[in-house]
């Protein structure tokens, strides 16, 4: 059977322009995809106590990295001047994130 080589892409291609695109958004730490949404749970381990806090914060912390978003919580990605027209995509941000982190809290908490 002959092989087909124009149907699969070569890996020596150049990356499309919404390959680039999609790959730059997701490095921007603004970025939001659709499924990353205030519902969110980021650890099925909820925290309950000091009894599980370094397996949860670990957890947290895997989980908000592997999304680029620990940067919100450790301070490196500050509040810009309410000015700033990066204030309501920071903000956006920092509110779906203190949303994650309370979902990811025993309720007796």
């Amino acid at each position: 059977m002959a092989s087909n080589s124009s149907s699969a892409p070569s890996s020596s291609s150049t990356p499309t322009a919404s390959v680039v695109i999609a790959d730059e958004s997701a490095n921007n730490p603004y970025f939001l995809p659709a499924n990353e949404n205030p519902g969110l749970i980021l650890t099925y381990q909820p925290l309950t106590g000091s009894e599980n806090y370094m397996t949860w914060v670990r957890s947290v912390f895997l989980a908000l990295s592997s999304r680029n978003k620990f940067g919100f919580v450790n301070g490196s990605i500050s509040e810009p001047d309410p000015t700033s027209p990066l204030f309501n995509s920071w903000n956006r941000c920092n509110t779906t994130i203190l949303s994650w982190l309370t979902n990811s809290l025993s309720p007796d908490l």
